[in-house]
């Protein structure tokens, strides 16, 4: 038996709506969630186990604010967006196995270093030196953290945020949503001290604690003071009296 093809339409758009509501997408997971690393995690987790101290791995973007801009300010921005992705807290130590498990420590606040360029004599280049060096530091996997902010003062009213991460917490995709929500941040408060990105997104690590509770992954329980999470992943702003942020090469 054959069907009209708008009868075809039906009859799938009726199978997909049915088997959404049999298959939810993923929900914010319990404090005690067991959340696995993803495949490609283990393999950059075994990686640096084999090569510890690498930098191979090591990514990173930066961001130029050009207004005045407080140090305080600048750090209020990144603390908004260490609240907002669980991730930018993890570290991904051995457990008594050799396995990787994935710890999410509790954000105790982060001291952000401040690099005077004002009497480099061409702080653009100096700020890429600084750059190339963040890049060149590794990060400890099992201790964490795996992400690294800078803030270098080129001018009294010349600023550049630099931003560097473990390939274990970020990707391609995750990196340009990081950089946007960091540049929104930075814009709020550089201007008004106050800070909305809007709702807290579902988790990369919500997702991966619904794989996690079919089994099959492994696993340790909360110790006191930490929770699971999983491991991973234009143009100016408006001219005027603002402070504007984009980056070091004038994109969006």
């Amino acid at each position: 038996m054959t069907f009209p093809q708008e009868h075809k339409k039906q009859l799938l758009a009726e199978r997909l709506r049915k088997a959404q509501q049999h298959q939810p997408g993923p929900r914010s997971r319990s404090a005690d969630a067991v959340v696995p690393l993803g495949p490609t995690q283990i393999g950059l987790w075994l990686e640096d186990g084999m090569d510890p101290g690498s930098t191979a791995y090591v990514v990173g973007f930066g961001l130029r604010i050009q207004g005045p801009a407080d140090p305080q300010r600048i750090r209020d921005a990144y603390l908004a967006l260490r609240t907002r992705y669980d991730i930018l807290r993890a570290s991904y130590p051995a457990n008594d196995q050799g396995d990787p498990t994935v710890v999410l420590h509790e954000d105790t606040g982060v001291e952000i270093p401040v690099t005077d360029l004002r009497g480099a004599g061409d702080p653009l280049a100096s700020a890429e030196a600084e750059f190339s060096r963040m890049r060149a530091t590794p990060f400890d996997v099992a201790a964490g953290p795996l992400a690294r902010i800078q803030t270098l003062v080129l001018a009294d009213d010349d600023h550049v945020v630099l931003f560097t991460a473990h390939h274990l917490i970020i990707d391609g995709w995750s990196m340009e949503l990081l950089k946007s929500d960091l540049r929104q941040a930075l814009e709020q408060a550089v201007r008004s001290g106050s800070i909305d990105l809007g709702a807290r997104p579902l988790q990369y690590e919500d997702a991966r604690a619904g794989i996690g509770a079919a089994g099959g992954a492994a696993r340790r329980r909360p110790e006191p003071g930490t929770r699971h999470c999983s491991a991973a992943p234009g143009n100016p702003v408006q001219p005027g009296p603002h402070p504007r942020v984009h980056a070091p090469d004038g994109t969006r």
